[in-house]
């Protein structure tokens, strides 16, 4: 999403449990920085998981950033006086993003990296572009 310069709006968080789902939305102030997602992933993981019975088995775990917009199109929320903390994190982001592209794997990322077993999980089916070999990193 970065790489190409967008901006997500909203996150979306669903948990696949037997007999159904659960799922929650919050909406981000145009954000496209570690912080900012993980974050707000941590509020809805949170509030989730409150929600559920003790005993519920989670087998499945959705996640996705809506509302897209252009980085030529993005505007600032007047009422939310974030700009000088979200500077610092999309600093520090484009930071770790320069890293790993020059180096072509992930060497630099927001806490522990560790691939999941099996393999990579980063390539996945795209129905609307060609995946880029830096997908699969």
């Amino acid at each position: 999403m970065r790489r190409d310069g967008w901006y997500a709006g909203e996150l979306w968080l669903s948990l696949d449990i037997r007999g159904g789902g659960l799922h929650r939305t919050t909406t981000l102030p145009a954000v496209h920085d570690y912080q900012a997602v993980l974050e707000a992933l941590e509020r809805l993981w949170a509030e989730i998981l409150r929600s559920m019975e003790r005993r519920e088995r989670v087998f499945r775990v959705h996640v996705a950033l809506l509302n897209l917009t252009p980085a030529s199109e993005r505007q600032l929320d007047l009422l939310l006086d974030d700009d000088p903390a979200r500077r610092k994190w999309e600093a520090t982001s484009a930071a770790i993003d320069r890293i790993n592209a020059r180096y072509g794997r992930t060497l630099a990322s927001v806490g522990l990296w560790r691939p999941p077993p099996g393999g990579h999980a980063g390539g996945k089916i795209s129905y609307t572009r060609i995946p880029r070999p830096e997908d699969f990193w």
